[in-house]
């Protein structure tokens, strides 16, 4: 679990680093994490009581917003870091360019 937060980090820091629409991807690419919060808050309850209604309406949240940020929006965000690495590829420093490729490998 450590190692994805370091990897994270690194990441995050990277496309900052590159600017242009990266750090816009920066949002996008963490808003996929808000679909944890229901999950999390569901496993929380015993496995008899997930037919209750709050479990229930937790796994029907989580749906929709896993659907929405990582079914959705994650491809966009891949395309939109492409496009943006297309563009700014041929003047930006090797820097940029390394910073551009690790944050795109994330």
């Amino acid at each position: 679990m450590l190692v994805h937060h370091i990897i994270g980090i690194t990441g995050i820091v990277a496309a900052l680093a590159c600017g242009y629409g990266q750090v816009a991807n920066i949002i996008l690419t963490t808003a996929v994490e808000f679909s944890t919060v229901p999950l999390n808050y569901r496993s929380s309850y015993d496995k008899s009581e997930f037919g209750d209604f709050i479990p229930s309406v937790l796994q029907i949240i989580f749906f929709i917003l896993f659907t929405v940020f990582r079914m959705i929006l994650l491809p966009f965000a891949i395309q939109l870091a492409l496009r943006n690495a297309q563009i700014s590829w041929y003047y930006s420093s090797d820097l940029i360019k390394f910073a551009q490729v690790y944050s795109f490998l994330q």
